[in-house]
């Protein structure tokens, strides 16, 4: 029998986000034969252990006669990028609604704006959010003041976060606003901590005015307006499958 990390078996059958899987098995939500296990990567045998949350038994269908669905969103700010608000707030699912139990790929701060995928699809969620794949995720940040040529090396070349965390990104300056003392710089990062690119700009000095992420992996906003969103066509399914070693459903 194959044995899987638990929360991929989790993740495989759309329990939740990746973040809220991990959350569920470290919070001691999660019992294996009865057992509580905390550990993400504790080995299971789908086909002979009892999985459960609470009461619930999750079974491993392997997707099968699952439809998966796949959106883009270009996410407006002021709107979570989650799937409940226990404050009431706007998110994403507000925008993005459908009868399969889809979730936000990633996410982005609640002042951050741009390209967001919503999918049912645990596999994909967990490839395109895992830094070994190494997806391009680009933004356009406006900065204060105008970031100079040395510092713009120095995104590159590695930032050393606050709390120890060292990050790095493709930065090049887009446009300078001289009166405003302030400038759009294009950044493309791989990782995904939290908050990055508004604390690597931090570190260096600047301050992030606005945040916008303009393309993940091949697949960008095109003409689609703030707080709209659309099906993903099956050449940009198949596109983002291809890019991080998925076989198609």
């Amino acid at each position: 029998m194959a044995k899987a990390d638990l929360y991929k078996f989790l993740l495989k059958n759309d329990v939740a986000s990746r973040r809220k899987c991990a959350s569920l098995i470290k919070g001691g939500e999660v019992t294996v034969n009865n057992v509580v296990v905390s550990d993400p990567l504790y080995k299971v045998e789908p086909e002979k252990d009892v999985i459960r949350i609470g009461k619930r038994r999750i079974k491993d269908d392997g997707g099968i006669n699952k439809e998966y669905v796949y959106y883009l969103l270009n996410k407006p700010v002021d709107c979570l990028s989650t799937v409940t608000d226990t404050h009431g707030r706007k998110t994403v699912m507000d925008l993005v609604k459908d009868k399969e139990r889809i979730y936000p790929v990633g996410r982005l701060d609640k002042d951050t704006e741009g390209l967001l995928i919503l999918t049912n699809n645990g596999d994909l969620t967990y490839r395109l959010t895992h830094p070994k794949f190494e997806i391009d995720k680009v933004y356009e940040a406006l900065i204060k003041p105008v970031i100079s040529g040395r510092d713009i090396g120095k995104l590159k070349r590695g930032v050393s976060l606050e709390d120890g965390p060292r990050v790095s990104g493709e930065a090049r300056l887009v446009k300078v606003y001289k009166k405003a003392d302030e400038a759009r710089v294009e950044i493309t990062i791989h990782q995904g901590i939290k908050r990055q690119i508004r604390r690597m700009f931090s570190a260096l000095g600047y301050r992030v005015l606005a945040l916008k992420r303009l393309r993940l992996g091949g697949l960008t906003l095109g003409s689609l307006k703030k707080g709209e969103a659309r099906k993903l066509s099956k050449k940009e399914v198949d596109s983002l499958k291809k890019l991080v070693g998925m076989k198609d459903d």
